[in-house]
């Protein structure tokens, strides 16, 4: 895991902070409760090279349309449990389609477990949200 993770690191080390992508992370797709500082979620979108557009707020909380529609992510990611398909959370964000990440299809979901209880896993959320961001 330690190589893993040391591997992303200096990844996302080389990337200039002007190149860094906005992203809004949403616990499910039914509404905008999403995760601030001070939370492991937080920390994985950081780690990641991500700048989190809610980072500015502590903990868990509900964030506001207007705010969402103000700091324009880039690349929006949702937890997803077992029973839902990506396809279906994907469609419910259609709606938005004023936000960069829409217009963009930078939609992605990722097991919500991975990102909200610390264990194991939390490297296998680390990688696929770099590959999110940036690639593989």
């Amino acid at each position: 895991i330690k190589e893993r993770v040391d591997k992303i690191d200096k990844r996302v080390k080389s990337i200039p902070m002007g190149k860094k992508l906005k992203v809004f992370y949403a616990l499910d797709h039914t509404d905008l409760y999403t995760t601030g500082k001070n939370t492991f979620a937080n920390d994985l979108i950081v780690r990641a090279g991500g700048i989190n557009i809610a980072g500015d707020a502590n903990g868990w909380f509900k964030y506001s349309l207007e705010s969402l529609i103000l700091k324009k992510p880039d690349v929006i990611i949702t937890g997803r449990m077992e029973n839902q398909k990506h396809e279906d959370i994907v469609a419910m964000w259609q709606k938005y389609k004023m936000l960069p990440a829409v217009t963009g299809n930078r939609l992605y979901t990722i097991e919500v477990n991975w990102l909200n209880r610390p264990g194991p896993r939390a490297i296998d959320a680390l990688e696929k949200m770099v590959e999110f961001l940036y690639g593989n």
